[in-house]
């Protein structure tokens, strides 16, 4: 059975083809040019982007010394409600302090340990 040749087939139709895929091209850079302009007179104005943080600074400063002083993440997180992730994600001295505090309770494959063996 023989198709008749769609529109796409012709000159004309590649022609029409390429026409809107240019036009839609402009059309997705015109949309990233005026988000970006937006954005940026938003941070201008001040406003701020992202998700809220649970804990405050002060809040922040003081579970970083109750770790320092031997507590772990998950007691810590308890008393403010938050998850013991939660903390592992704030500004600590390095993130590497963090990780190793999950590491040392979990072994030392860490997070990826725990949330692939079915624990």
């Amino acid at each position: 059975m023989q198709y008749p040749p769609t529109i796409a087939h012709t000159p004309h139709g590649k022609l029409m083809i390429t026409v809107l895929g240019g036009l839609a091209e402009f059309e997705r850079h015109l949309i990233l040019s005026w988000t970006n302009e937006g954005r940026q007179r938003a941070k201008a104005n001040g406003i701020k982007f992202g998700k809220k943080p649970k804990l405050n600074k002060h809040q922040r400063d003081e579970a970083l010394a109750r770790k320092r002083n031997g507590e772990t993440l998950t007691e810590i997180a308890k008393t403010y409600n938050v998850s013991h992730m939660t903390l592992a994600g704030s500004d600590w001295s390095t993130r590497t302090a963090a990780f190793s505090a999950i590491s040392d309770r979990r072994g030392s494959f860490g997070v990826a340990h725990h949330m692939h063996s079915g624990i």
